[in-house]
């Protein structure tokens, strides 16, 4: 988790930075990855499930994705994973970037959707306080890492960074982030939520679009139940921790301590 410092920006900014900080020191977050993604505090084992966690399991990602799947049959799942690693490295060097950092890439795709960022940065003059912030509050039932938190148009907000299409749960990730953010920060409240989409294919120059979300829904509350119900029926959501598997295996004397000739 990183928080963004450049030293641009006024005093909201610097108040801001200075509450994230705090929090970030008292709270000490961590992550576990196993069955899906949780956090918890510190040695709390008040573990909550993360808001992809929770939609990935829950909602399906439209008739369009299905028939895609369909479409490509056995290949489907590698174009998947490879769509998915450009998309994290889109996101790692995004960071990099706001960092201040010098970046080299040398992926077409990955290319031309930081030339699409950087159009995107120029315009909306972006104001960043902070990046990649494990957001855990004891009273909201959900915990999440949003991508940046900054001002557009002069108004504190939450925008997620995409590589693919629109997707109605991208509007169910943001309100459960801008749930968890406005109950740890009530005196910072999120204005605005956004998507924002990197064109990586384009031909004559870099574009994006910026997809504002209607942040008055509550549907994701309902996301959340229906989650509980189809995984935890009878009992509190926690971690299901694997099997711990052996690497090293030897059966030991399979005679029984016979000899060959006791055993014919």
């Amino acid at each position: 988790m990183e928080l963004a410092n450049n030293g641009s920006g006024g005093s909201m900014k610097e108040l801001l930075i200075e509450v994230i900080n705090k929090y970030l020191k008292e709270i000490q977050v961590k992550r576990h990855e196993g069955s899906g993604r949780w956090y918890s505090q510190g040695e709390s084992k008040n573990w909550k499930p993360s808001v992809t966690t929770i939609i990935g399991e829950t909602c399906s990602k439209g008739r369009f994705f299905d028939e895609w799947l369909m479409k490509n049959g056995l290949n489907a799942i590698n174009l998947r994973d490879e769509a998915a690693e450009r998309g994290t490295a889109v996101h790692e060097n995004v960071e990099l970037l706001l960092n201040g950092e010098e970046i080299l890439v040398d992926n077409e795709f990955i290319q031309k959707s930081l030339m699409s960022f950087e159009k995107f940065y120029k315009e909306t003059n972006l104001k960043v306080h902070g990046q990649e912030i494990f957001l855990y509050h004891k009273d909201i039932p959900w915990a999440g890492t949003p991508d940046i938190i900054t001002e557009v148009n002069g108004r504190l907000s939450i925008v997620d960074i995409k590589t693919g299409d629109y997707r109605k749960t991208h509007e169910i990730q943001q309100l459960m982030y801008m749930d968890l953010w406005n109950a740890i920060f009530p005196n910072y409240q999120i204005k605005d939520i956004y998507g924002l989409y990197l064109k990586g294919k384009w031909i004559k120059e870099p574009n994006y679009q910026l997809r504002k979300f209607d942040k008055r829904h509550k549907i994701h509350n309902k996301v959340y139940d229906l989650w509980c119900f189809l995984n935890f029926p009878y009992g509190k959501p926690k971690p299901k921790n694997k099997a711990k598997l052996k690497e090293e295996f030897k059966l030991g004397d399979t005679t029984n301590g016979k000899s060959i000739e006791q055993m014919l």
